[in-house]
């Protein structure tokens, strides 16, 4: 596995628990849209090196359909306040960089 296959495994890690957290949302009105969306982003990255080109083409399109059609929602549970995610954001300090900065440095090793 190289490095690039381990990022396009945590991102679609990533997006599942996304579709997890959407599906679990019952504030979200269009909880079962927005939890299909990223579930298939999540099939995309994890297995799209294994799916032939036509199956990655349709999820595609189903992904579009869906948001295009207006599937995606948003939960309508309350915003942390700015002082609840200056706390949060300083606990990780300049940690939370790290991922984007993973990207360029994969390039410059391939």
């Amino acid at each position: 596995m190289t490095i690039l296959d381990a990022l396009y495994l945590l991102v679609g890690i990533m997006f599942a628990a996304t579709a997890i957290i959407n599906l679990r949302d019952s504030s979200n009105p269009k909880r079962w849209k927005s939890a299909g969306f990223w579930g298939i982003n999540a099939i995309i990255f994890i297995f799209g090196s294994y799916l032939p080109a036509l199956g990655n083409g349709l999820l595609v399109i189903v992904m579009v359909l869906l948001a295009g059609l207006g599937g995606l929602g948003h939960s309508k549970q309350p915003e942390a306040s700015v002082e609840q995610r200056e706390v949060r954001a300083s606990r990780f300090g300049n940690r939370l960089f790290i991922p984007a900065l993973l990207i360029p440095l994969n390039s410059c090793a391939e």
